[in-house]
This record gives C-alpha cells, sequence and structure tokens, in this order.
C-alpha cells in the first residue's frame, strides 16, 4: 500500500499561533480576505515532499533516517517575515519564512539522500525554508506585490518527523510515522 508522505520539522502550536498574529494582519488587507488558514497542528517546515511511497520503502527510509540523523545536532530556525508566497504575481499561500543557514542546509540534504538511498524519487525544487500557515483560493490570489511582514522569531529545532499525509476535502491530516531525536551539543562532545 502507498502512503502520502514528506519529512519535516515539527513546531508546536503555541508557535504556529505567534505566526498566525502576525499573518492576520494580511487578512485585512483586500486581496487577501479569501484564505484558508491551516490548523496549528498542522504547521511544519518540510524538508523533503516523498509523494507516495511503497510502505516498505517508508520502513526502510526509517532506518536510513534514524542513522544519517544520529549525527547531526540541534539547531535554531530563524524566522524573519510572513509574506504571500511564492514571490510573484499570484503566491498561492501566506508562509513564515526563515533563513537559510548551514546547518538547516545540511539536515535538509540528509534527509533527502537518505530518501534516494532508500529508492525514493524526489522532485527537484529549491529548497525555500517556510511554514504555510494559510492557503489562498485560487480565483482571488491576484497580488499587487504586498510588502512581507517582518519578525524576528527563533526556534530550537530539537527532532526530525516522518509524516504521513491523508488528504480530506477540508484539508489534510497528518500523522507521525517515527520521530527522531537530533543530538544535543552535549552529547556530541562526550562520544
Amino acid at each position: 500500500m502507498d502512503i502520502r508522505s514528506f519529512i519535516a520539522l515539527p513546531l508546536s502550536e503555541e508557535m504556529a499561533a505567534s505566526f498566525f498574529e502576525v499573518a492576520e494582519t494580511l487578512c485585512n488587507i483586500e486581496h487577501f480576505q479569501q484564505i484558508r488558514w491551516l490548523p496549528p497542528q498542522n504547521c511544519h517546515m518540510t524538508l523533503a515532499f516523498l509523494g507516495n511511497v511503497e510502505e516498505e520503502r517508508l520502513e526502510s527510509l526509517a532506518r536510513i533516517l534514524g542513522q544519517s540523523l544520529a549525527e547531526i545536532t540541534m539547531g535554531i530556525l530563524r524566522f524573519n517575515e510572513v509574506s504571500p508566497f511564492p514571490f510573484n504575481a499570484r503566491p498561492r499561500v501566506i508562509a513564515a519564512l526563515a533563513e537559510t543557514s548551514e546547518w538547516l542546509k545540511t539536515l535538509q540534504s540528509s534527509c533527502r539522500q537518505a530518501a534516494r538511498k532508500a529508492g525514493i524519487v524526489l522532485e527537484r525544487r529549491r529548497f525555500v525554508p517556510h511554514v504555510t500557515l494559510a492557503r489562498m483560493n485560487g480565483r482571488r490570489r491576484n497580488s499587487p506585490g504586498l510588502p512581507p511582514l517582518f519578525i524576528e522569531t527563533q526556534i530550537p529545532v530539537k527532532q526530525v518527523v516522518l509524516y504521513e499525509s491523508i488528504l480530506h476535502s477540508e484539508g489534510a491530516q497528518y500523522h507521525v510515522i517515527e520521530s527522531f531525536d537530533l543530538m544535543t551539543a552535549e552529547t556530541l562532545q562526550s562520544s
């Protein structure tokens, strides 16, 4: 059986709520009146979208991820803006955007490499670290180029999660397949 899945960094509902407070400012702008907010428990930063994957490959991926993430330390996500995304005349979402640090690039690359080792074919797309907060109604998403709302938020990252995504008419529902704790700097030094 194929399972729609992805690898991501989870966000607490409290942190998601702080992003929503900033993002709601965009709702007062005419072009963004018709949007569909995601539930706070669905907020995450995707590191690798896997698509529909056979259950056996996901089991293999979980083993490989466990090995490849065992040497990666915890890190910090630095968010700097909430804005319509992508940055073109027809943004599809409102997102909290994060800096692309070397630590985050390494983490994302490790996850993609693990997926490839498990035999999963991934789409080629540029990694733009973001957390989707809302989806825009397709008929009303023309944008005159609204400026971003700047924020300064840091979030500690302690784990990576392999999720299952089940699509419903009212939106996706996510279930944890397996989670992987990242190492503390102290653990790394003592080993």
